[in-house]
C-alpha cells in the first residue's frame, strides 16, 4: 500500500472515482533549474491529478512551469478548499487562479466531477 503525503490524498485514493488510478507513478521534468514534478495521481485514461490542500506560491510556479514544458499533458487540480484565497492580502481564490491559467479543477468533495474525469476518453 502506498504511503500518502497527506490525509486528503489517502482519502481520495480510497474513493470510487480514483479506483485504478496510479499514485505518484510518473516523473516529469521541466526546465526551471533542475525541475522535477511527480503528479499525485494518474488516471487510467492518462489525466494527471494534482491534489492540493494548501496552494503556495512555489506550488503555483511549479504548476505553470510543468504545464509550459508539457503542453500535451492534461493536468487537473483537485483542491481541498477551492474558495480559499492565495494569501491574506489577495482576493484571488485557488479556483480563480486555476481557471485563469487554464487548469481544469474541482473540489476534493466533488465526486461527480472526479467520476466524470475518470470516465473521459484519453486525448
Amino acid at each position: 500500500m502506498p504511503r500518502y503525503r497527506s490525509k486528503l490524498e489517502a482519502r481520495l485514493a480510497k474513493s470510487a472515482p480514483l479506483k485504478g488510478a496510479r499514485y505518484e507513478a510518473e516523473v516529469m521534468f521541466y526546465p526551471k533549474g533542475i525541475g522535477r514534478y511527480t503528479p499525485d495521481f494518474v488516471l487510467p485514461n492518462g489525466i494527471y491529478l494534482e491534489v492540493k490542500g494548501r496552494f503556495l506560491a512555489k506550488d503555483r510556479a511549479k504548476m505553470l512551469a510543468v504545464k509550459g514544458a508539457h503542453l500535451d499533458c492534461d493536468i487537473r487540480l483537485v483542491f481541498q478548499r477551492p474558495q480559499m484565497t492565495l494569501s491574506k492580502v489577495s482576493q484571488t481564490t485557488y479556483a480563480a487562479w486555476a481557471t485563469k491559467h487554464g487548469f481544469p479543477w474541482c473540489a476534493a468533495s466533488d465526486t461527480a466531477t472526479l467520476t466524470k474525469w475518470a470516465k473521459e476518453k484519453p486525448r
